[in-house]
């Protein structure tokens, strides 16, 4: 299942939606469960998602993207899920690359770097350092060896990561899945992504 949590997206939803259905889901033998969370967007988000082939789940109130991943786990059927943010800033074709070490057993949770793509540059000063202070500050605290804590893209085996107590509402929800990746004892991959901030 892919969760793609959405305010005010209506510009690139679609694109999003079309994006995913057209990749080549060879190694899943299908295409995936597409389930977009309309964090009550005053923009028409939820139709262009539905329009496009989605599963919409709609709040009535905003909540953050951490209370929409919330809506969206309750609606997913998948045993996989993978985190793809609404704005084009990830490509979906990078899914396939963060899919293979689960389906190969190698991982439990996969993180999409963008300082380990070819994308790595392109971030303003400020971004960066905030990014690398949080990673880095994560790195101790759990004894990791991370590059991009914050990343949008995140995928991983539900079954392993018990995501069912998670409380985060805002974009904290990144902390607390890596939190809860640690406390299960997971094993955690990055991979190289692209990335095209607006």
């Amino acid at each position: 299942t892919i969760l793609v949590p959405a305010f005010n997206e209506r510009e690139t939803i679609g694109e999003v939606v079309r994006r995913l259905q057209t990749i080549n889901w060879e190694a899943i033998q299908a295409g995936p469960e597409i389930v977009v969370i309309d964090d009550a967007s005053t923009d028409g988000t939820g139709v262009a998602a539905a329009r496009a082939g989605a599963v919409v789940v709609s709040r009535a109130r905003r909540g953050g993207k951490g209370a929409a991943l919330r809506d969206g786990l309750l609606a997913a059927n998948g045993a996989i899920i993978v985190i793809q943010d609404a704005d084009l800033e990830y490509d979906p074709e990078d899914i396939p690359a963060l899919l293979r070490p689960l389906m190969n057993g190698e991982a439990d949770v996969v993180y999409g770097s963008r300082f380990l793509g070819p994308c790595r540059d392109s971030f303003r000063f400020s971004h960066r350092l905030t990014n690398q202070a949080l990673t880095a500050l994560t790195n101790v605290l759990f004894g990791l060896r991370l590059t991009d804590q914050a990343t949008g893209y995140k995928a991983f085996v539900r079954s392993r990561l018990g995501l069912d107590k998670i409380v985060s509402n805002g974009f904290e929800i990144c902390s607390e899945i890596t939190a809860a990746a640690v406390a299960r004892q997971c094993r955690i991959v990055e991979v190289p992504i692209s990335y095209h901030p607006r």
